[in-house]
């Protein structure tokens, strides 16, 4: 799956960024990107159940300030709102 996301703050540059990923037995996914004229994006997401999924990002800089950073790793977790559980208690999920 593929998305793109534009980026526009009174304060910075407009951003564009592409970013191409692919799901594996609908429960791994990796993938990568690019924000235009800033940087490389790495990521990963490890999907638990329907409900909960966590992620890590690695993001390398490109740009002016790549000669003072190495890049920035992000750590998510998700949780997906409206995924109704068949269970009698929510402990059992």
């Amino acid at each position: 799956a593929a998305s793109d996301v534009y980026k526009r703050q009174t304060t910075l540059k407009p951003q564009a960024t592409l970013i191409i990923n692919v799901r594996y037995l609908d429960s791994f996914v990796l993938g990568g990107g690019y924000r235009l004229n800033e940087g490389i994006i790495a990521n990963a997401e490890y999907h638990m159940n329907q409900q909960f999924s966590i992620g890590y990002s690695y993001d390398y800089s490109l740009g002016d300030i790549g000669a003072f950073s190495s890049g920035s790793h992000e750590l998510g977790l998700l949780y997906y709102f409206g995924y109704k559980l068949n269970t009698i208690s929510p402990r059992d999920f």
